[in-house]
């Protein structure tokens, strides 16, 4: 079994390929075993690649078990010699990295195992890094894979700094080595901004979604759906604010996001009809707490609930924005709720 000098590219490539591919990989199983035995470092190596290749190329996590544990068992505790040369060192720490990494795509990987897991694999990477100062050439995962994970499993247990940290060294990898227009860095500035949200930085988390926003409209265009999205994640950040200074900025995202998935998707599309109702609720909120009472707007709108009750939604949230209607209610609301009131008769439930 010889080791290929060239990285699996992590793309998307025709289902035979991946087929043809785990072929020669449980082939390659098969020969390490008869090789090298059922304790040598080179078989773990081969189910380490090949439980890769399920979960992480072929989003195969059930297949995959299994070769993973294999691999873990087999390298933790089945190697009967120490590694002949500095290559074969290299060799180990890398696959040991491939395993841990895996395995947290795995279901026997809970939410603490994973970040341990992940612990783990960065430590072997920083050893990997001072072997000679390069990297392992045939080496899967790269730092960039391995501070992407971390920081997703940090902002899952709620560790908010490290995960901002990892997340933004994730985005010095990308743009070093793609520019600062790549479209990864679009997922990654929303991910920073989420941590920021949920730590109540709403400046910070404002700042990286129009850097997100940027990308898409530079790399796509305006009346995109990708626009649309994060356009939409502007509007409620802003919103999310709670200041008077930002009411007109989230006015503008939300609109902008609502004409950008219209023209993209239609007005039927599930995402519109979502846009439609965050921007509804919002105007709402900011229509009962800002706004003086508009008596006649509201007898106009209750008169309406009676056919809309007729029609079997009155538990639909639409309905339910309209029965809250009370004295502080936003004239800006009545186009909105029009919008909503037409596509419902075009969709019935």
């Amino acid at each position: 079994v010889q080791r290929s000098p060239h990285r699996v590219p992590l793309v998307a490539a025709p289902p035979h390929a991946h087929s043809l591919s785990n072929r020669e990989l449980i082939r390659c199983v098969a020969l390490a075993r008869i090789i090298y035995g059922d304790g040598h470092w080179q078989l773990a190596q081969a189910f380490a690649n090949l439980a890769h290749s399920y979960v992480i190329l072929q989003g195969l996590p059930t297949q995959a078990i299994e070769h993973a544990e294999s691999a873990k068992r087999t390298m933790l505790t089945g190697i009967c010699m120490p590694p002949a040369t500095p290559e074969d060192k290299r060799e180990i720490l890398g696959t040991l990295v491939t395993i841990y990494y895996t395995l947290v795509f795995l279901d026997c990987s809970t939410g603490k195992e994973s970040y341990l897991s992940l612990q783990k694999a960065e430590r072997l990477m920083e050893e990997l890094q001072e072997l000679d100062g390069r990297m392992i050439m045939g080496l899967k995962i790269s730092e960039k894979d391995l501070v992407i994970a971390l920081g997703r499993t940090c902002l899952q247990q709620n560790k908010l700094d490290f995960a901002t940290g990892y997340f933004e060294k994730a985005v010095d990898a990308v743009i070093s080595t793609e520019g600062d227009t790549a479209s990864e860095l679009i997922n990654l500035y929303q991910k920073i901004a989420q941590s920021e949200q949920l730590k109540k930085n709403h400046e910070g988390a404002i700042a990286y979604l129009l850097q997100a926003h940027s990308i898409c409209v530079a790399l796509h265009k305006k009346l995109s759906v990708e626009a649309a999205q994060t356009g939409l994640l502007l509007g409620k950040a802003y919103a999310a604010t709670g200041d008077q200074q930002h009411i007109g900025a989230a006015e503008m995202y939300f609109t902008e996001s609502l004409v950008a998935y219209q023209a993209a998707l239609g007005s039927k599309d599930s995402l519109t009809l979502t846009a439609i109702e965050e921007f509804s609720k919002w105007l709402l909120h900011v229509g009962k707490k800002q706004v003086t009472p508009n008596t006649s707007l509201q007898a106009y709108l209750g008169e309406i609930l009676v056919p809309l009750k007729s029609m079997c939604w009155q538990y639909s949230p639409e309905s339910m924005l309209l029965t809250s209607v009370g004295p502080g209610f936003h004239p800006r609301l009545l186009p909105i709720f029009m919008k909503i009131l037409f596509l419902r008769v075009l969709i019935p439930p």
